[in-house]
């Protein structure tokens, strides 16, 4: 007789039915399905007509500059280089 590493004889094994539809004897396995979480009742949901939150000076700024900023640095300029000259004009004009 030959017992497994887990202790059991592999006779044993053999002999057990599992329901399954596979031929190969191994049981079907469920899918884990995760639930989904269910907003907190109790929290005030922001009305979607309400005022936003206000802009901050570099928004500003930036806002006025824009276009002198693009005008500037001429098409096909990456928006990363965009962005960082104007935080720089925005340093320099906050100084």
């Amino acid at each position: 007789m030959d017992i497994t590493p887990y202790g059991v004889q592999y006779d044993q094994i053999s002999n057990l039915n599992f329901p399954s539809s596979q031929s190969n004897g191994v049981p079907p396995v469920k899918p884990i399905v995760k639930s989904k979480k269910k907003r907190d009742a109790s929290r005030i949901r922001k009305p979607p007509e309400a005022p936003k939150r206000f802009k901050s000076s570099y928004i500003l700024f930036f806002m006025a500059k824009q276009k002198e900023i693009k005008e500037e640095l001429g098409e096909g300029v990456s928006v990363s280089i965009k962005s960082f000259q104007s935080g720089f004009a925005y340093f320099v004009f906050t100084l």
